[in-house]
């Protein structure tokens, strides 16, 4: 399971490094890049769930 967390935590890191070219950088306003800034979010989010329930279950392992 640890695997498919981490190849998840891969993958949302290549599609913040997509979504990073999408920004229009000469109109940050949220208007244009809305699309973007949602994509971002929510692969930083992604990443953060994906390490928490490594740590969760590297934790409960340590507890067993």
């Amino acid at each position: 399971m640890k695997k498919t967390r981490m190849t998840l935590i891969v993958f949302a890191a290549i599609i913040i490094a997509v979504q990073v070219f999408h920004v229009n950088y000469s109109d940050l306003s949220w208007g244009v890049n809305a699309a973007a800034y949602i994509g971002i979010c929510s692969m930083v989010l992604v990443i953060i769930a994906m390490v928490a329930s490594n740590r969760h279950d590297k934790k409960n392992q340590a507890n067993d």
